[in-house]
């Protein structure tokens, strides 16, 4: 294995309700405030004060692929759209990286690159993109696909855009 180069990165997954799918169902669980901007902003705020590099939201596109008897007793079907949240969180914090996921098989590159590019320049170079291609097809329906494009296709879609979002970013 290769020695890693440079210092660490602290990051923090922020998932309200958890990352285990009954975190709800914990006692200390804030799990009806999935919905709340304050408890995105105050997990932004903690990790800064913590001294952490990174904060991170996932996406997906679509429900959260569980057995529907599975998802009736989980909070992952619960989301924000993460761009939004993360300029909401900018607003609240002064260092840290403010980092999310986006598509680029349902995304045009002018969108993504715009996004990123408009957060990158009002918290002075603090985004930060998690390129994906999405993987099920219900993401595809949303979009009014019956299924996914095949991986080859969306990852040539993929290296396209970022190719643009890098030119772009450059202007």
């Amino acid at each position: 294995m290769t020695a890693r180069r440079g210092p660490a990165v602290w990051a923090a997954f922020l998932w309200p309700a958890g990352h285990h799918h009954a975190a709800w169902r914990l006692p200390d669980s804030r799990s009806d405030e999935v919905h709340s901007l304050d408890l995105y902003l105050e997990m932004a705020r903690t990790a800064e004060r913590g001294k952490l590099d990174v904060v991170f939201l996932g996406d997906l596109l679509a429900v959260w692929p569980l057995p529907p008897e599975l998802l009736a007793r989980t909070a992952r079907a619960a989301r924000f759209e993460p761009v939004t949240v993360l300029g909401a969180m900018a607003a609240v914090t002064e260092r840290i990286g403010l980092v999310a996921t986006a598509s680029t098989s349902f995304n045009e590159p002018f969108t993504i690159a715009r996004q990123f590019g408009s957060l990158d320049h009002m918290t002075g170079g603090r985004a930060g993109w998690n390129v994906v291609t999405s993987f099920t097809d219900d993401q595809a329906r949303n979009y009014g696909l019956d299924k996914l494009p095949e991986r080859a296709v969306r990852y040539r879609r993929r290296q396209a855009i970022m190719r643009m979002s890098k030119d772009s970013a450059v202007r």
